[in-house]
C-alpha cells in the first residue's frame, strides 16, 4: 500500500471517506437548516441596505460554511457504522444457487 503525504503510516484505504445512514440524514437536515438561515440572514441584510449583492454574497457565504460542515465525513457524522455481512465465498454463492434452482454461469 501506498503511504499517504497527509497522514505517514496511513494508507488511502485506512482513511474513513464514508458517513453512515444516520450522519446522512442528519448532515442533510443540517444543510437545510443552515441554507434556510443563510438565506434569511441575506434578505434581512440585503433589505435592510437595500442592495441584492450583499444578500447574495451573505447567502453565498452560508452555502460555502454548509457546505463544509456537511459534506466532509467529519467523525461527528459516522457514529453509527453498518454492521455487514461476511462476504460469502464463490462456493458458498453456488451452493445457495443450486439450492434455489438457479443456474449461475460463470
Amino acid at each position: 500500500a501506498h503511504a499517504s503525504f497527509i497522514m505517514p503510516g496511513k494508507s488511502g484505504a485506512d482513511l474513513p471517506i464514508a458517513m453512515d445512514f444516520a450522519g446522512q440524514k442528519a448532515a442533510y437536515q443540517t444543510m437545510q437548516a443552515l441554507l434556510a438561515v443563510a438565506a434569511a440572514v441575506g434578505w434581512v441584510l440585503g433589505y435592510y441596505h437595500q442592495d441584492f449583492w450583499i444578500s447574495f454574497q451573505a447567502f453565498v457565504a452560508g452555502a460555502v460554511f454548509a457546505a463544509l460542515v456537511t459534506i466532509p465525513a467529519w467523525p461527528w457524522w459516522r457514529r453509527h457504522p453498518v454492521a455487514w455481512l461476511p462476504a460469502l465465498s464463490l462456493a458458498q454463492c453456488g451452493r445457495r444457487a443450486s439450492r434455489r434452482r438457479i443456474h449461475v454461469l460463470l
